[in-house]
C-alpha cells in the first residue's frame, strides 16, 4: 500500500495563543481549492514520549491520573513533554521517576501515535521501559496539580485488570495499544 501524499499547506492563521497551546485555523490546497482546519498545536515542547513501565519482577506499572478536562482520573502510562535540548530517553527517564518514582535498565521504542488526528499535529513517541526498579533517588515532579496514584499489575494479568479499569472509567487509548505490543495482543484482546 502507498502512502497518500501529504496536503499543500498555503499557510496557518492563529486563532488564539495560550501559554502552551496555541489554536489556529490552517489553510491548505486540495481539490476544488484552498481549504481551512481549525487544529490545535502545542507550544514549548521538543516532543511528547510515553512508556509502559515493566518492573524487573515482571510487573506493568499503571497510572491513575487526575485529568482535569475529564474532571476525573484516566488510566495511563508514564508520560510527559520532552523539554526543549532535552533527548527522548532523558526525558522518559525524568518523568518515569517523577511520575512512578522507578528508573529503567532501558528503553524499547514501540511507535509512534497521534493523540488526536482531527484536532492536532501533535505525535507521541511511546516506549517500554524495561527492568524498572524503584529509585530511591526519585522524586515527584513538585506540580501541586499532578494527583497520581500508581498500580503495579503482574503483567499476565495486566489485560484483564485494564480492562477491567475500562469498564469502571477512563483509560488513554495509548496504554491499551502500548500493552497489546508488549502482550502481542491483537485488537479483540486476543
Amino acid at each position: 500500500m502507498s502512502r497518500p501524499a501529504g496536503l499543500p499547506f498555503v499557510r496557518d492563521e492563529p486563532l488564539h495563543d495560550g501559554r502552551h497551546l496555541r489554536f489556529l485555523r490552517r489553510v491548505y490546497r486540495a481539490e476544488g481549492g484552498e481549504h481551512a482546519w481549525e487544529m490545535v498545536v502545542r507550544r514549548g515542547t521538543a516532543g511528547i514520549v510515553a512508556c509502559l513501565p515493566v518492573t524487573a519482577a515482571g510487573e506493568a506499572v499503571f497510572l491513575a491520573q487526575q485529568r482535569v478536562p475529564h474532571g476525573r482520573p484516566v488510566i495511563e502510562i508514564v508520560a510527559g513533554l520532552v523539554e526543549p535540548g532535552e533527548g527522548m530517553e532523558e526525558a522518559l527517564a525524568r518523568e518515569l521517576a517523577e511520575e512512578a518514582g522507578l528508573s529503567a535498565a532501558r528503553f524499547r521504542k514501540v511507535a509512534d501515535f497521534t493523540t488526536s488526528a482531527g484536532l492536532t499535529d501533535e505525535v507521541i513517541a511511546t516506549y517500554v521501559a524495561e527492568g524498572c526498579v524503584d529509585d530511591p533517588d526519585a522524586r515527584h515532579s513538585g506540580e501541586a496539580a499532578e494527583v497520581i496514584e500508581v498500580f503495579r499489575v503482574p503483567l499476565g494479568e495486566a489485560w484483564a485488570w485494564l480492562a477491567a479499569r475500562a469498564a469502571e472509567g477512563l483509560v488513554d487509548p495509548k496504554t491499551f495499544a502500548v500493552l497489546g505490543h508488549v502482550l502481542g495482543v491483537g485488537a479483540t484482546g486476543r
